[in-house]
């Protein structure tokens, strides 16, 4: 007789946001360059963060990389929002936030 076992594996949800276009280097081997300026507005911050908490209740936590172009140039005020709507939204499991950068714009507090 052949048993089933079903086993849950909890893995946390892996979320890679671009917040910017906007670079301060000039890479020959990136893809993004200079031919965009666009950030991340607010509102799509806001509802991007209320989308993966929505997905990351039933796994208890998740990952968030911030991205882009160059994440830091989008200053201190809008990864301190962040992390208002990450309290706001996910007060029930843990966010763990991490940040692909280049490190030449790196301010002193962030």
């Amino acid at each position: 007789m052949e048993q089933t076992v079903k086993m849950k594996i909890e893995v946390p949800l892996s979320i890679t946001t671009r917040v910017t276009e906007r670079c301060n280097a000039n890479c020959s081997y990136c893809y993004i360059g200079d031919q965009n300026n666009k950030d991340m507005t607010e509102e799509t911050l806001e509802e991007t963060i209320k989308q993966i908490s929505k997905l990351s209740e039933d796994l208890g936590t998740y990952r968030l990389f911030w991205h882009g172009g160059e994440p830091t140039l989008r200053g201190t005020d809008f990864f301190n929002k962040a992390m208002e709507f990450e309290k706001r939204y996910s007060k029930d499991f843990l966010i763990k936030n991490y940040m692909q950068s280049n490190l030449l714009n790196v301010p002193k507090k962030m």
